[in-house]
């Protein structure tokens, strides 16, 4: 359903790979993976939307803008040092889920792993009150 999708763990993934969904034969898909060394779709968003529906993408999107806005945010205001550091963060979030068009990053442990550990230390250190300078 484009709404809901069709269930987690049923298309594109290792799950349905492994668990034999009948999701690819239903859409006539499965030619897709004829190579047994391609076993998951080579797009995050693809996968996403597929499993879990627009709405599904709609809040995964909205959990990701309601981290990434306050630094962005916070990074427009920042003194030069700590502006560096949430626009790097920034960056590195938004090159990931640009380059997750072209394979499972955000599904492989490790990278999705930064990308929510770089979405965490940007919230924190988007909300943390900067400390004055010392006086000479």
């Amino acid at each position: 359903h484009p709404l809901v999708g069709v269930g987690p763990g049923r298309y594109g993934g290792a799950a349905a790979d492994i668990y034999d969904t009948p999701v690819y034969a239903r859409y006539e898909t499965d030619e897709l993976f004829a190579n047994p060394s391609q076993r998951t779709v080579d797009d995050f968003w693809l996968h996403l939307v597929v499993e879990s529906g627009l709405l599904g993408l709609a809040a995964y999107l909205a959990m990701v803008g309601a981290a990434l806005g306050p630094i962005i945010a916070a990074a427009r205001r920042a003194a030069w040092g700590r502006q560096v550091a949430l626009a790097s963060i920034s960056g590195a979030v938004i090159g990931l889920a640009i380059n997750s068009m072209t394979t499972m990053l955000l599904e492989a442990n490790s990278v999705a792993f930064l990308f929510w550990f770089l979405l965490g230390v940007g919230s924190q250190l988007a909300r943390a009150v900067p400390v004055a300078e010392p006086a000479s």
